[in-house]
């Protein structure tokens, strides 16, 4: 039980942080900068961040309702592939501003990649120690 308090609690915490980071912690560039025209790519990527993080947040509260192993082993999958994909908004779905000096690449987007290192990697440690607690794991019953 105590494991799942500090996994969710790192859960709802990154979804947070994905969510409003990009918005008030570490902005993006403003709409109308110079290198980008009206509306960068960069804000599209912090908008996408809002969702994903959103739903991050999500899963990482249905951790403390839902204590059954197998219920929390998919909600870890969900959070393992959304990762991926919050990782990968900003550097090849979407993008960022062509300008390198840009706040966007100098913290917006570095502080995004540590949240999704963190998330993949807290999702990984957690399915090998649900995989041990499961024990008709990989038996066809």
């Amino acid at each position: 039980m105590k494991k799942t308090i500090v996994i969710s609690t790192i859960f709802i915490v990154s979804g947070i942080l994905l969510a409003i980071g990009p918005q008030f912690l570490f902005k993006v560039c403003d709409v109308g900068c110079i290198c980008c025209g009206d509306v960068p790519r960069c804000h599209w990527s912090a908008q996408a961040e809002i969702g994903i993080g959103t739903v991050i947040l999500v899963i990482g509260i249905c951790f403390f309702v839902f204590n059954d192993i197998k219920v929390q082993f998919g909600l870890n999958i969900g959070i393992l592939f959304i990762s991926i994909i919050a990782f990968f908004i900003p550097f090849s779905l979407i993008g960022l501003c062509d300008d390198k000096t840009m706040a966007c690449h100098r913290t917006t987007f570095p502080a995004i990649m540590i949240i999704c290192i963190v998330l993949f990697f807290t999702a990984v440690v957690y399915m090998f120690i649900l995989v041990k607690k499961i024990p008709s794991f990989g038996s066809s019953s």
